[in-house]
């Protein structure tokens, strides 16, 4: 391996741990700040990661324009998932996408050609009369020959996501446990996890619980609070012992793990200490944990006992849970006196109108475009009182052209469609989590 190779899987271990909190706290922009100059220096595992983070906004703010780049670097160096993901998105022309079949298609067969289950069933519907697609390049792993520790750690990164190669459940494993036994930290809670579940390895609880506290001696955030997690109930023919297990997740808390932080948290505030709860419960939302978010409105609905009612505050903190898709959120949003659209005079005004960027915006507004729909372009959508069919209510109505019309309805305020009414009168309708909804409700109002 080069010596680029080798410092791409040095920082990609320097993230994770960062991220994870292994022996530090919990640092997110450094552990972005690493995983990015990984990506740099080539590594399509990072290049992935980091697309995901700027898709998802966590650590860093959403930016669908990286997002694509990012993307389509890591599928680019033959990552079996970014190849799927990219290619879907093109055959959609979803999330912001330009709808290309031809490219779509070979991205598809490229990942089903390492194993990608989800891409061999585009592949083989694909409808008859479609454009031959070309031969298949050579696909081979990022790293070929790992030789430090920190390189075993990314090649069997490379060997369980298929990046480069089809995944090799056994193959991962050896790696793992050569990455685990050298020293690697964050290869030993891996290593817990697969004789846990049996990947790579016959199941084994006795294996599987002596790694994690290998981890959790070197400082391992995470596996403290998996391992308290098991004490606390007892799991994996462990003593149940709560206070060994409450001892281990305040440490890993401590160390700012947010799934912790959330279990600390919980117990405070059944215990009404809800002032106590908070300071928790704000450093893991911070993190962008769904729970935690929620738990922070639920806090800021409360008035004494240390807390102070924040309703503006309680309505920003539910539209980042439903970006996130959190399934309670939209119907907490509604009950509390938040709509997912905005009256304004000459009619309603999709949230999306609210962003602050083209980029942001032209997302949002393919999020339910889906491409194959046409593209939306404008902002104003035309207010209609009238019932539809089944008691629904149009909120909102777009004419695409002069055969399409997109429908915004909900019945009773809890269920959302989004509708394409075509000439024929055939509607096809998209149930309530899909991305349009999301995209109202994800901007602040």
């Amino acid at each position: 391996m080069n010596s680029q190779q080798s410092e791409a899987a040095d920082l990609f271990i320097e993230s994770r741990s960062m991220m994870n909190g292994v022996g530090v706290h919990r640092d997110g922009p450094g552990s972005v700040d690493s995983l990015r100059k990984s990506a740099e220096k080539g590594s399509p595992a990072a290049m992935f990661m980091l697309a995901q983070l700027y898709e998802n906004g966590l650590l860093i703010p959403t930016s669908y324009r990286e997002y694509h780049v990012w993307l389509r670097k890591a599928a680019e160096c033959a990552h079996r998932q970014a190849m799927s993901v990219l290619g879907h998105y093109l055959l959609w022309g979803a999330e912001g996408f330009v709808r290309n079949d031809q490219e779509g298609y070979m991205w598809i067969q490229r990942a089903a050609a390492l194993g990608h289950a989800e891409a061999a069933e585009t592949l083989d519907a694909r409808p008859k009369g479609t454009q031959g697609l070309p031969a298949l390049p050579t696909m081979t792993p990022w790293v070929l020959n790992p030789q430090s520790r920190a390189e075993l750690f990314l090649s069997a990164f490379e060997h369980m996501n298929g990046i480069g190669i089809e995944p090799n459940q056994e193959k991962t494993f050896l790696l793992m446990k050569s990455a685990a036994e050298q020293g690697i930290v964050e290869a030993m809670d891996f290593l817990s996890h697969f004789y846990g579940v049996g990947f790579g390895v016959d199941a084994d609880q006795v294996e599987s619980v002596r790694w994690v506290k290998n981890a959790v001696d070197a400082g391992h955030s995470c596996s403290m609070g998996k391992l308290g997690t098991w004490y606390y109930h007892g799991a994996l023919n462990l003593p149940e012992d709560e206070k060994l297990g409450f001892d281990l997740m305040k440490r890993s808390a401590d160390l700012g793990n947010p799934e912790a932080l959330v279990f600390i948290a919980k117990k405070y505030y059944f215990e009404q200490k809800f002032e106590q709860a908070l300071g928790l419960v704000r450093e893991a939302a911070n993190a962008n944990h769904i729970e935690a978010i929620m738990m922070l409105a639920q806090l800021h609905l409360r008035e004494g006992a240390g807390l102070t009612q924040d309703k503006p505050l309680v309505s920003k903190l539910l539209r980042r849970a439903c970006k996130y898709q959190e399934p309670n959120a939209p119907n907490f949003l509604l009950e509390n006196g938040h709509a997912p659209f905005k009256i304004r005079q000459g009619g309603i005004t999709p949230i999306a109108a609210e962003y602050t960027t083209d980029d942001e915006r032209a997302y949002a507004l393919s999020a339910f475009a889906h491409g194959n729909w046409g593209q939306v372009t404008a902002l104003h959508w035309e207010l209609n009182d009238k019932n539809v069919e089944e008691g629904n209510y149009v909120y909102a109505r777009y004419p695409l052209d002069q055969q399409r019309t997109l429908e915004i309805t909900a019945d009773g305020l809890r269920s959302f469609y989004i509708s394409l009414q075509e000439e024929s009168n055939q509607v096809q309708e998209r149930e309530r989590w899909n991305e349009w909804l999301i995209a109202f409700i994800m901007a602040p109002m």
